[in-house]
C-alpha cells in the first residue's frame, strides 16, 4: 500500500514543505506527525527517519523519508482513516504494504520489536531511501511480533524503513 515515490510538494495547514526541507520547518509548518519511525545511523544507512501525516480519510496519508534532517521523498499511504479508539486488529489483518502507522494504528504497540539493522537489499524501484548503483538499497529492517493468544498464532511481520515487507506465522501464542 505504501507508494513512498518523490512527489509533488506538500500543502500543510502553515506552508508547503518539498524535499531538503529540514525537520524544523517541516514541523513548523504541517505540525506534529501522527507518527515517527526513526533509526540511528550505521552503514550502509545514514540517520533516518519516516514522519507520518494523516489528515483524514478524504485525504491521503503522506509519509515524508527523512535522511539525517533533510526531507528526501514525500508519498503516500492510502487515504488516511480514523484510527479506532482501541487497538484490535485480527491475526490476519496486516499485510504487506502496510506502514508502520497503520500496523500501531490497527493492532497497537507490538509484543516484541527486534532491531535487524541497517542492510543492502536488491533494489526496488522509486524506494526513496538510498538505492545505490550496485542494485541495491539501504534499509533499516526490523522485526515486529504480535501474540493473538492462545488460540492464534504469533504473527512476525518484517519492517524495511516502516514498510511491511514480510508476514510470517511462528508458534502458538501464549
Amino acid at each position: 500500500m505504501t507508494d513512498v515515490t518523490y512527489a509533488d510538494p506538500l500543502r500543510c495547514p502553515d506552508g508547503i514543505v518539498d524535499r531538503g526541507d529540514r525537520g524544523h520547518e517541516v514541523r513548523a509548518r504541517c505540525a506534529q506527525p501522527d507518527h515517527i519511525e526513526s533509526w540511528e545511523a550505521a552503514p550502509p544507512l545514514a540517520a533516518g527517519a519516516v514522519w507520518f501525516y494523516n489528515f483524514g480519510s478524504s485525504r491521503l496519508l503522506r509519509v515524508l523519508r527523512f535522511r539525517g534532517d533533510r526531507l528526501v521523498a514525500i508519498g503516500s499511504d492510502g487515504y488516511g482513516f480514523t484510527p479506532p479508539a482501541r487497538a484490535d486488529c485480527r491475526p490476519g489483518a496486516a499485510q504487506r504494504g502496510w506502514s508502520a502507522y497503520r500496523l500501531v494504528a490497527y493492532c497497537g504497540s507490538p509484543d516484541s520489536r527486534e532491531v535487524v539493522g541497517n542492510l543492502l537489499v536488491p533494489a526496488r524501484p522509486l524506494s526513496g531511501m538510498g538505492s545505490t548503483r550496485s542494485g541495491q538499497r539501504a534499509v533499516h529492517r526490523q522485526r515486529w511480533r504480535y501474540d493473538f493468544g492462545p488460540r492464534h498464532f504469533v504473527r512476525e511481520y518484517t519492517l524495511d524503513n516502516a514498510v511491511i515487507t514480510d508476514v510470517r506465522t511462528l508458534d502458538r501464542g501464549s
